[in-house]
């Protein structure tokens, strides 16, 4: 899990960090770009707490079982069932238009296929091709 200091911001300060990240992050330009941004920014963990959060989303709303999720993205199921009770609840609509809009979903799918169907290597290389998608 990252870490977060224990100080607080004072006033706004937060929330226009916050913002201008999200900016950063929406703005225009090229897929490479974006990409390169994502990965000087977030470190290792966070790309992939985050990788996997929305793995979790598109694979549940395309009706693969928890435990399929769990066992395959390396989760415990208590963190699938939470993200399907906060689903339940309404929360990540924006991140389901998203996915629904932009077809993440399929390249997410595309990947789950492969962990079911590949080969089992450890090879930095064999993930290349998650960077050349985007």
């Amino acid at each position: 899990m990252p870490h977060l200091s224990k100080q607080f911001l004072k006033g706004q300060l937060e929330k226009k960090l916050i913002l201008s990240l999200v900016d950063n992050f929406a703005r225009k330009g090229t897929a490479k770009s974006r990409s390169a941004l994502c990965w000087e920014l977030l470190t290792g963990t966070e790309r992939l707490m985050l990788a996997k959060r929305l793995a979790i989303i598109c694979l549940l709303g395309e009706g693969v079982s928890f435990e399929e999720i769990s066992k395959e993205l390396k989760v415990s199921s208590s963190t699938v069932a939470r993200l399907w009770s906060a689903m339940q609840k309404g929360k990540f609509k924006e991140t389901i238009l998203a996915v629904k809009k932009n077809k993440v979903n399929e390249a997410v799918l595309a990947v789950f296929t492969l962990l079911l169907t590949g080969p089992r290597s450890r090879h930095a290389p064999r993930w290349k091709f998650l960077d050349d998608m985007y």
